[in-house]
């Protein structure tokens, strides 16, 4: 059976437009928005979003601003310049009104910013070396297990009491010792650069065969693009926000936080819809229970992606309680770890056959690169093919040779460094296609090279530097990767020459970098201590208790788990079949790939219910109705996100150091 490339919107579907009520105004292309007031607000939002993230999770205890892959502390700037600093403009300067691209540029920035301060990355980096000299006792015996094959020059030393000091909080006479942390976060953070530039490389590969010949949809694109739309109405609003469907979206997750809000006070009882409000439903005995759970933010969002990904989502995931209920029944053992490997195996398969679809234009690129190709033309691209080759190459030999150095066998590095790649790229593609902003690692890196070898097959230097890669193994938001597939995605749609946008970017990950690192380490001193510090913490923590358990117990996969592996695999090879070549196939693979990671479980039932809303509005108004929805769903995004930010303000008012969660998985 044949198959052949196909769009993923195909023309007559409803996204088959790239945002749905018209393009943005153009005004000269992205080059055009490259203006020093753009580049200049971009970095000064892209700071504060890196003190902003920080400050919520560990000073005010509030919400978690960038664990989603849209996350509200990008949007929160980004619709503070188009709706209060743009609309003061248009008020009262019209002809300094920052312009589409100017807009996208600003957007650009801080959301590829985004990618690094807090839980999703930061968190870790500063977590995971300083760790083990304060947890380490007796009783744990890390000490004797594997501080030996610590390389000293990535752990944080605790001769001067630096460790100490930053999980207990600094004594009133002592000194914060940033000389301590400067060699190993220095000496990290050039293994970060070398995999975000290998990631942005490998980005710029792809973006014609996911843009221009597969033409994914990016639903996530559209949030941006539908904000900054432009006529000739001189109304100070955006133009989506100019209907009423819009502010009857906007005021549905707002009024619930805004009440919410006023529970905190004990005015009212609370409304427990979104935020950290759950209800675990349980079918049967033995079953996983399903969390019933709204959340407004996907729901807003993934009212863009196509019907079929979202009723595959739900459909699998369902299905998937109920293989691991039946199978519990039944006495099977390690029914979740077996389900679980099957839908890595999906994700795996769909990953892999994404690259294969592409063979004939990664071969392009290479002829390219190497100077013997003239069929394919790189000048719009962030930057040549030649130099993303050397990204790609440069970036992979350094992390390789990083990770030996450190310690690390060839094998074990060479399976890391394989699994995470190819992990990133199948979340970012993913991402791309079906817009799911709640999506963390079907699997994290590490720990799935200590089952494939096996913790006894694996000598203890490999496992102790297999757990120092928590600082990027666990990064669900792919360290920029995804970012920069939708930065790409924006730019077509905008037009012009992306040369020199790049650079900016590369400026405000340093930027966001030093600000969230050093923030975060200023707090574990300044407060009570980081041993109080949730999320990354906790996680990072729980891999060095792991590490002592791989050392002390034999673990690996079992026959079922690689059994798993290989069928779903195999069932994603011929959804994959299917999806291709059957225009009418009702299931997409994306749904296989992730049914069983955890963050789809915590969405679940928002998937169910933005599908039959979208499924209903189909049915009843066409493609018409659809377009007409939209601005009630950004409408509904916009609320949300100003009713995190309200319930931030309130936590740092009226309860410093005891916030309430509205923002989280």
């Amino acid at each position: 059976m044949s198959v052949r490339e196909r769009s993923s919107a195909p023309s007559g579907k409803p996204d088959s437009h790239p945002h749905g009520a018209g393009a943005p105004a153009r005004h000269g292309g992205l080059a055009s928005g490259m203006t020093l007031r753009a580049v200049g607000l971009g970095l000064a939002l892209s700071a504060f979003m890196a003190w902003w993230v920080v400050h919520s999770a560990f000073e005010a205890h509030s919400s978690y601003l960038s664990i989603t892959h849209m996350p509200m502390a990008a949007l929160f700037p980004f619709m503070l310049v188009v709706f209060v600093i743009n609309g003061l403009l248009k008020r009262f300067a019209p002809t300094r009104v920052f312009t589409a691209p100017e807009l996208i540029i600003i957007f650009f920035i801080v959301f590829t910013a985004s990618a690094i301060p807090g839980w999703t990355f930061t968190t870790y980096w500063v977590a995971v070396p300083s760790i083990p000299h304060y947890y380490a006792n007796s009783e744990n015996r890390y000490v004797e297990l594997f501080f030996e094959f610590l390389p000293t020059w990535l752990i944080i030393p605790d001769e001067r009491r630096a460790v100490h000091w930053f999980y207990e909080g600094l004594p009133s006479t002592g000194v914060i010792p940033w000389r301590d942390w400067v060699i190993p976060m220095s000496w990290w953070g050039t293994f970060f650069l070398a995999l975000f530039f290998a990631s942005a490389s490998l980005m710029v590969i792809l973006r014609k065969q996911w843009i221009e010949r597969e033409r994914l949809t990016f639903p996530l694109a559209r949030v941006p693009l539908l904000l900054v739309e432009e006529d000739e109405s001189g109304s100070v609003l955006p133009r989506i926000a100019r209907s009423k469907v819009f502010w009857y979206g906007f005021s549905i997750p707002l009024f619930v936080i805004l009440w919410n809000i006023a529970s905190y006070f004990d005015f009212v009882p609370p409304i427990r819809l979104g935020g950290d409000y759950r209800i675990p439903i349980t079918l049967a005995e033995s079953f996983p229970p399903i969390q019933f759970k709204i959340n407004f933010a996907f729901i807003a969002i993934g009212f863009f992606t196509e019907l079929n990904i979202l009723f595959s989502i739900w459909v699998f995931f369902l299905l998937a309680t109920i293989q691991i209920g039946v199978m519990s029944r039944f006495g099977i053992p390690k029914t979740a770890e077996i389900v679980t490997a099957q839908h890595l195996g999906g994700f795996f398969m769909f990953t892999l056959f994404g690259l294969w679809m592409a063979r004939r234009h990664l071969y392009d690129v290479v002829r390219k690169a190497i100077g013997r190709g003239h069929d394919i033309d790189d000048s719009g691209e962030f930057f040549s093919y030649r130099t993303a080759m050397a990204g790609v190459v440069f970036g992979i030999v350094y992390m390789f040779f990083f990770l030996i150095s450190m310690g690390m066998s060839l094998a074990a590095a060479a399976t890391l460094l394989a699994t995470c790649m190819l992990l990133f790229l199948g979340v970012t593609r993913v991402v791309a296609e079906a817009g799911l902003i709640y999506l963390d690692l079907p699997y994290n890196a590490h720990e799935f090279t200590v089952f494939s070898f096996g913790s006894a097959n694996l000598h203890r230097a490999d496992l102790t530097i297999l757990t120092l890669s928590q600082t990027f193994s666990r990064n669900w938001r792919t360290l920029g990767m995804c970012a920069m597939a939708h930065v790409n995605k924006m730019g077509d749609e905008i037009g012009g020459a992306r040369r020199g946008i790049f650079p900016v970017i590369i400026s405000a990950l340093l930027m966001a970098a030093v600000i969230s690192v050093v923030y975060t380490v200023f707090l574990g001193y300044d407060t009570t201590g980081a041993d109080g510090f949730k999320d990354a913490f906790g996680n990072a923590k729980r891999g060095y208790e792991t590490l002592a358990t791989w050392i002390n117990n034999q673990t690996q996969l079992t026959g079922g788990e690689y059994l798993g592996l290989g069928i779903g695999a195999f069932i994603a090879w011929l959804l994959i079949l299917a999806h291709h070549n059957f225009h009418w196939w009702p299931l997409h693979p994306i749904g296989w790939a992730v049914a069983k990671t955890w963050a789809i479980g915590m969405i679940a039932t928002s998937i169910f219910i933005v599908w039959l809303i979208k499924a209903v509005i189909l049915k009843l108004g066409g493609t018409r109705l659809y377009r007409e929805a939209q601005p009630f769903f950004i409408g509904m995004l916009v609320g949300y996100v100003l009713g995190v930010a309200l319930s931030y303000c309130v936590d740092v008012i009226w309860f410093p150091a005891s916030g309430h969660i509205v923002e989280t998985w």
